[in-house]
């Protein structure tokens, strides 16, 4: 009963000394730690209290107490001494290991996991990039040691290294490749990756959607061709037909997509950091805003409801009739399966026999119709695909049009969009000095002088941005 007794006096003091030390520090410091902290100190200083007693006399050997007073007051000065050195304890843990940084054991043994995980990819990207003869971007340059980045073979291989790097790397890769203010150079070689991956069989892809589904394929698609339609390191297509007999395209994201895309980003970002750093052509190329912007876009790539929400934007900016954009089936859909309609046609990068057989005057009006739309889309609209590559716009020998791949959706404001149509207007007027206006000083007021100056009156209509030559 004696130690049980003790046990409990020394937690209630560990807890109290806790407790102040908390509030004294006013900072959230974890219970844990602030109870562990008191009931050492306590501890130690309990037997360091005993030993004093014997030492000055006021207790015996036995452990009777014969001076009640004195030996209140050092159990007080003990009690002090265990209250400062816990506190002074609690600020040293903060400031080494700050409570929160280190989480619950589960949480640690995931952590650790992760990291050796995403040690390893590292690894591997080092030695593509070492492989392809990359190895000296990553060094320090300074001066005339710094590496030529205008080598003729450097554009090809830095191509080679990010299509063996997969499918991050690869979308990198394309991104820099519609900036040549940036890499002139490296546009040609770069604008060549594919993202074409063996595809999984669907033996692995059919859980991912019943998931979603919450019941078995089979009871909603009377029809799934396991054939897939395409197949990218991210995602695969496959068709399908619905119970109602609509004809749909299934995309499903790949199980390991998610956690490859998230290690090979935060790879990513570090070596634009190290680069950003380390290198002067990254400080001078902003490789770390570069790299931030395309993270922030990828990030939403995997998530497919915000495709689903572009598709819906980008239709309400299109004219009816002017261009096909898929109906998502919501009900089917979820953040790792899209379940849209499929669309006629063909696309444009493997449409050259179909094009050429058709009559010159379809074919003039089916570009105009589709640069018509897309400056709609840019300059009335605000909103806009931004992915139109041949691969993603659909055409048929009627002249049918339709988009694809809405996993990237631009928005412009109402300054922004003013200001690119005035550009447009002052261009076709060959006026140079009110299109430098536009985009200079106050972009709304000098457009507002260039309406002014281009159409001799303050409230034109801005519903039709496309510029005509009367």
């Amino acid at each position: 009963m004696f130690e049980l007794l003790s046990f409990l006096s020394l937690v209630v003091t560990a807890a109290v000394v806790a407790f102040f030390a908390r509030r004294i520090l006013g900072a959230p410091v974890g219970w844990p730690r602030s109870i562990l902290v008191g009931m050492l100190m306590s501890s130690l200083l309990g037997s360091v209290l005993s030993r004093l007693s014997r030492t000055l006399g006021l207790a015996s050997e036995a452990g009777e107490v014969d001076q009640p007073v004195l030996a209140g007051v050092l159990f007080a000065l003990i009690l002090a001494w265990a209250f400062l050195l816990s506190i002074a304890a609690l600020v040293v843990l903060e400031l080494i290991v700050p409570t929160g940084s280190i989480g619950s054991p589960r949480r640690l043994v995931r952590g650790l996991r992760m990291r050796w995980r995403r040690t390893k990819r590292y690894l591997q990207v080092l030695a593509i990039a070492t492989r392809h003869g990359l190895g000296g971007f990553l060094r320090r340059s300074r001066g005339a040691a710094a590496v030529d980045v205008r080598g003729a073979s450097l554009p090809r291989a830095l191509r080679q290294a990010l299509n063996d790097a997969g499918v991050t790397f690869i979308k990198a890769g394309q991104m820099l490749a519609t900036r040549p203010d940036l890499l002139p150079s490296y546009v040609r070689e770069l604008a060549t990756l594919q993202t074409f991956s063996e595809p999984l069989p669907w033996s692995e892809l059919e859980p991912v959607l019943a998931e979603t589904l919450r019941r078995p394929p089979a009871e909603v698609f009377a029809e799934i061709d396991r054939r897939p339609l395409a197949s990218a390191s991210v995602g695969q297509v496959h068709a399908a037909i619905v119970r109602g007999g609509q004809r749909v395209v299934i995309k499903l994201q790949k199980p390991a997509a998610r956690a490859q895309v998230t290690d090979d980003l935060d790879i990513l970002l570090r070596l634009a950091r190290r680069l950003q750093t380390s290198t002067t052509w990254g400080k001078s190329l902003g490789v770390m805003a570069l790299a931030e912007g395309f993270a922030d876009s990828l990030a939403e790539e995997l998530d497919y409801t915000v495709e689903a929400d572009n598709m819906a934007a980008v239709a309400s900016a299109s004219r009816a009739g002017e261009l096909a954009i898929p109906q998502v089936y919501r009900d089917l859909s979820g953040p790792t399966v899209l379940v849209m309609e499929r669309l006629a046609g063909a696309p444009v990068a493997e449409a050259d026999e179909l094009l050429a057989r058709m009559p010159p005057e379809r074919r003039a009006a089916t570009g105009d119709r589709l640069l018509a739309a897309v400056l709609r889309q840019v300059m009335v609209a605000g909103v806009f695909h931004v992915d139109l590559h041949p691969g993603n716009v659909l055409v048929d020998a009627t002249g049918f049009l339709g988009l694809r791949d809405f996993g990237s959706v631009g928005r412009l404001d109402d300054g922004s969009r003013e200001a690119m149509r005035m550009l447009l207007l002052a261009i076709e007027r060959d006026s140079s000095l009110t299109a430098a206006g536009c985009f200079a000083g106050s972009p709304g007021r000098a457009c507002q002088r260039a309406r002014r100056t281009l159409t001799g009156t303050r409230d034109r209509a801005a519903d039709d941005p496309i510029p005509r030559r009367h």
